[in-house]
């Protein structure tokens, strides 16, 4: 019986099998035809499936490799005896002698010019003429041109074309572009420069600087031309000066980080009811005090809210009291006495007098972020999205008596039962009242309690032995 042919061994398992090429080669045929699957090739040759899936990514590489190595359009050619000579012999002359610490001279052979594999599209005079001198020198040793050509990876018609050039001399190649009938004249040029000394600290661009000629009526050409003659005549635009980087100014150092003592404000809008909400918050506890809601953005708001939040907190008696010993001047915002801080941006209706003057009346101290820069008064912006994301209702309300009825039921809502992540998960109310810190000791000492209440559980229930389920098999 041959090996082809065997069955099971003397341990009764089944012997290996051995395939021959074409029935290998038959495999992988009928896998690439989708003929049979894997399993139904292994059981029809009485095999693996492993065996199969070896034939498969064999051919796989093969094939790959040998793609690879093709070229495409090209046939199979003889071995070429005399280039694989010349290439050797090109090879020679590119090591030379071998001088300190065994780097080849760079005086001999393709590498003096630096080059190696592919002669590039465009080189310059000197290395022309140091591969030309190359070929020089194989021409003279009785090599064909063409050989010595396919060695040096040069194309013939590039070598003889620089051969004529340097007959008359003209190696070096010419400036690209030649003389184009489109081109800029002399006067042309000659105007793009003086407007550029003239207008250059104005404009500030080659864009602006070509319509600047025409407007001027002096000269016509692309903003692509101007930006052209400037460059060839060496002159650039005097950048515009980076503004300076602003610090923020931090807050007075008689503020106390606790509930009423930093109160931020600011106006946030509604479209669709055509009003103007100005909304007072607590900076540290994030609680809504007050909201005005108006279609006019001035001092009178601020006061109204101001008012209302300073009744709504019980902090008009000591506002009264700073009355009573008469060092309230409304002329002097005196910051050593205040009895809160307000913060705001640079809206007209904080900066305005009304308003220094109402602040002053309070006893308020007044603190500006930097113009332009929001993230100074992120608490309360912040807000405002919050407000307009989490409550989209708002946006839809076109009567202002339902805005501000609203308002109010939302301000419940968002002081009493949302929890806001800025304050450790707990209630604007909690927070302002005192009982946040307690809150969250209670969820950790909760969270303790936890973990060790399940450690106890599995430490009595636990398996020591691994339990067996239906489908396990025995």
């Amino acid at each position: 019986m041959s090996e082809s042919e065997r069955g099971t061994g003397r341990a009764g398992r089944r012997a290996k099998r051995f395939l021959t090429p074409s029935q290998k080669y038959e495999i992988w045929l009928q896998l690439v035809r989708q003929e049979v699957t894997i399993a139904e090739a292994a059981a029809t040759e009485r095999v693996d499936r492993s065996t199969v899936m070896r034939i498969r990514t064999v051919a796989k590489e093969g094939a790959l490799a040998a793609l690879a190595a093709s070229k495409p359009g090209v046939g199979a050619k003889d071995r070429d005896y005399e280039l694989e000579q010349a290439k050797a012999e090109v090879a020679r002359l590119s090591e030379g002698p071998e001088g300190d610490g065994g780097q080849a001279d760079a005086g001999r052979g393709k590498r003096r010019v630096g080059l190696g594999g592919r002669v590039p599209h465009r080189v310059d005079a000197v290395t022309k003429s140091g591969l030309l001198g190359l070929l020089d020198e194989a021409l003279e040793a009785g090599w064909p041109l063409r050989r010595v050509c396919r060695a040096l990876e040069l194309p013939e018609r590039r070598a003889h074309r620089w051969i004529a050039r340097r007959a008359h001399g003209q190696l070096a190649d010419r400036r690209p572009g030649g003389a184009p009938v489109h081109g800029l004249l002399a006067e042309e040029a000659e105007a793009v420069l003086a407007l550029f000394d003239e207008w250059g600290e104005v404009d500030r661009s080659h864009r602006k600087l070509a319509h600047r000629g025409s407007y001027l009526h002096r000269v016509w050409v692309s903003p692509s031309s101007v930006r052209r003659v400037l460059h060839l005549a060496d002159k650039h635009f005097r950048p515009l000066p980076r503004p300076a980087t602003s610090i923020r100014k931090p807050f007075p150092d008689w503020v106390e980080y606790t509930p009423n003592s930093i109160w931020i404000y600011d106006t946030t809008h509604f479209p669709a009811a055509a009003m103007a909400v100005l909304i007072i918050e607590d900076l540290v506890t994030r609680k809504w005090l007050t909201e005005v809601v108006s279609v006019e953005e001035t001092s009178t708001q601020v006061e109204v809210g101001f008012t209302a939040a300073l009744a709504a907190e019980g902090l008009l008696d000591a506002v009264d009291a700073r009355h009573d010993d008469g060092r309230v001047d409304l002329d002097v915002d005196d910051e050593r006495r205040p009895i809160l801080l307000a913060v705001s941006d640079n809206g007209p209706q904080m900066r305005s007098g009304s308003t220094r003057e109402f602040m002053a009346l309070c006893a308020i101290a007044q603190h500006f972020g930097r113009p332009g820069t929001p993230t100074d008064q992120a608490w309360v912006e912040s807000f405002n999205g919050h407000l307009k994301i989490e409550y989209p209702h708002l946006l839809a309300i076109r009567d202002p008596a339902t805005l501000r009825a609203e308002l109010a039921v939302v301000r419940a809502h968002y002081n009493g039962t949302r929890l806001h992540q800025g304050i450790g998960y707990v209630t604007p109310n909690d927070e302002h009242e005192g009982r946040g810190e307690g809150i969250r000791k209670a969820r950790q000492a909760g969270l303790e309690n936890s973990r060790l209440r399940r450690l106890a559980w599995h430490r009595q229930h636990r398996q020591d032995r691994p339990t067996q389920d239906p489908e396990d098999v025995g």
